[in-house]
């Protein structure tokens, strides 16, 4: 959790109401008294209350299901279920107990694992927050039947912890050195056996094995208009929580095709009244739902923001409006077909963003696993895939063809990094890279007098002068196609380049190929082949890879933006391209510039003053 204080207590009111008997939370960062809470619940023994603030290495999220896979109290429950704030487990069976739902789902034997499909719940049109519990607020959201995009048919798994290695965001991973797949009975929400595949990959539901008769996750993703500015600054628990939400989040999510009042409330105020006797707990929640509201009201000081709340439309600041909130971002692929069996597997990086290492971990994977590998830059080169079956395939530019981004056999992994940092790496490599390493580098270009780009490069007089050249040079090309990325793919998974060089274990890159659920690719055997080759060849060997160019590539990933950017040129890039570092994440305004190291004091002169 990251600031949930107005929500926390029904959230666990709830599912105490439905059997749930122990609770490990973790939190990072929070500011609207979510700890303080969670603190007061931990002394009176309700919830065991962990801080999981941000770190260097391990996006919260992944952090703290490891922490948890690792604690006894978790490996001892009978069963465990990953449930996040704005998810209430919302079961049909019987009296609508988790005992229930494990015995509406063992008539065919006893289950390992019970994957509950998610049925996002929009904001039945509110506009406003109301201190009143969530789930009698919300009562319209997403159809099971035909889904409204890739996201509707994902699940939660409820599971027997004894069974799995370790935890992941919508399912768990089994013991592959000690079960046997076909041993392990892995069942839908109807009872129904899911077959071997399902334990061996995928997040999403498809029309085979999808079943909710006897429960389904009420995922409350955006509320009202007025909490989603909330939700906004949180940012996202997978990503760092570097303000990854856009406008477009809310349209994805603000899905009310059906009316549905099926979770079961009649004794849920009850529960939470007697939450609220502890007069200190009382005393905690009233400060932070007046926090919440001060917080609204500062968003509401923003027209744009003021103006989504009161119409549902919003206005960019260059005053463009739309219907749509996501008009100021890259507008999405159209919804892959959920039920499509993917295939192809496509990666898309950028410059100075790992291709040297992507392409020597795909060529491993290509030989090690008998796939396809082909660059695909165009329409026409999309025949390549034809009939290939399982494939690979890159565009190191990440401009894969519109054909392609909507094939719904296709995933997609989408690798960018922080512009600042390719900035550097970009003009010092630029410098010295091998001859016929990039053509356009040491051709004539009638822009420059005649010069090639290394040339003219090389003839600045200090490193200033040359990385502002490379800002509107090869750099601006390459945040260009950063920036054209279609943000939100329901079939992509985005990855930061630091993030990557922080997984020395292989995590990250596990759950962005699990996420992604290519059939016929065996997921350990890829993860070993990127890591084997990763970008700093330390952990794993890395074969077939010269020192120099093994040294040169240590030397961009350690490319540091708050030591080694002069800040005259970060103010340029402020200028420049502050917005794209807020598009891409990396920034929320730029109060960045306060991190740069301060400059090297000045030497003094030996003559006389």
């Amino acid at each position: 959790m990251k600031n949930e204080a107005p929500y926390i207590l029904e959230w666990i009111a709830y599912h105490r109401m439905i059997g749930a008997t122990d609770f490990t939370i973790f939190t990072n960062d929070c500011t609207d008294g979510t700890n303080l809470i969670l603190n007061r619940l931990d002394q009176l023994g309700i919830v065991r209350h962990f801080d999981n603030p941000l770190g260097p290495r391990m996006d919260p999220q992944r952090r703290a299901y490891s922490r948890a896979g690792g604690m006894e109290e978790v490996r001892a429950a009978d069963w465990v279920m990953i449930v996040d704030a704005d998810e209430f487990v919302n079961i049909r069976a019987g009296s609508g107990t988790f005992a229930d739902l494990i015995a509406a789902c063992s008539s065919g034997g006893d289950p390992a694992a019970i994957s509950i499909p998610w049925r996002i719940m929009g904001s039945s049109g509110e506009a406003h927050w109301r201190d009143a519990p969530v789930t009698t607020r919300f009562t319209a959201g997403s159809t099971f039947e035909e889904p409204e995009n890739g996201l509707v048919w994902g699940f939660k798994t409820l599971f027997r912890p004894r069974v799995f290695d370790f935890f992941g965001v919508h399912r768990p991973k089994f013991r592959q050195t000690e079960v046997d797949p076909a041993e392990i009975l892995w069942v839908n929400a109807s009872g129904q056996d899911m077959g071997d595949r399902i334990v061996e990959k995928g997040w999403c539901f498809n029309a085979s094995t999808i079943g909710w008769d006897h429960a389904q996750v009420n995922h409350y993703a955006i509320k009202s208009r007025e909490e989603f500015l909330l939700k906004r600054l949180r940012g996202t628990a997978n990503s760092k929580n570097k303000g990854r939400i856009d406008m477009g989040y809310w349209e994805k999510f603000d899905l009310n095709a059906n009316e549905d009042r099926s979770i079961r409330t009649d004794a849920l105020e009850r529960e939470i009244a007697s939450l609220l006797e502890d007069e200190a707990l009382k005393a905690l929640r009233d400060a932070a739902i007046e926090t919440c509201r001060r917080t609204i009201d500062a968003q509401m000081q923003d027209g744009a923001l003021r103006l989504f709340v009161e119409t549902g439309i919003y206005s960019d600041e260059d005053g463009e409006t739309g219907d749509a909130p996501s008009a100021t971002r890259p507008q999405p692929a159209p919804a892959l077909h959920p039920a499509g069996t993917p295939r192809l597997l496509c990666i898309g990086a950028h410059h100075k963003s790992g291709t040297n290492w992507l392409r020597r971990a795909l060529h491993a994977i290509r030989r090690d696993q008998d796939l396809p590998l082909h660059h695909i830059g165009s329409p026409r080169a999309m025949r390549k895939l034809e009939g290939a079956g399982t494939a690979l395939a890159v565009n190191w530019s990440s401009s894969f063809p519109e054909a392609l981004l909507n094939d719904p056999e296709a995933r997609f992994i989408h690798i960018v990094r922080d512009p600042r940092n390719v900035l550097l790496a970009g003009m010092a490599y630029h410098l010295i890279a091998p001859e016929g390493a990039h053509t356009w580098l040491d051709e004539p270009q009638g822009a420059l007098g005649g010069s090639t780009y290394r040339d003219h490069l090389g003839a600045l007089p200090d490193d200033e002068a040359r990385l502002l050249f490379e800002m509107e040079g090869k750099h601006a090309e390459t945040v260009e196609e950063m920036l054209a990325w279609p943000s939100g793919h329901p079939g992509a998974v985005q990855l930061r380049y630091e993030d990557i060089l922080a997984d020395t274990d292989g995590t990250l890159l596990r759950g962005a190929l699990e996420t992604c659920g290519v059939a016929g690719l065996d997921i350990d055997r890829a993860v070993n082949e990127i890591r084997a080759h990763g970008p700093l060849g330390e952990a794993i060997p890395s074969p077939g890879r010269e020192t120099e160019q093994a040294e040169q590539e240590r030397r961009d990933a350690a490319a540091n933006w708050q030591s080694d950017l002069p800040r005259p040129v970060a103010e340029s890039y402020a200028a420049r391209w502050g917005d794209a570092l807020k598009r891409l994440g990396y920034a929320h305004d730029d109060t960045w510039l306060d991190e740069l190291a301060p400059p090297a004091p000045a030497r003094r002169s030996g003559g006389a003053r």
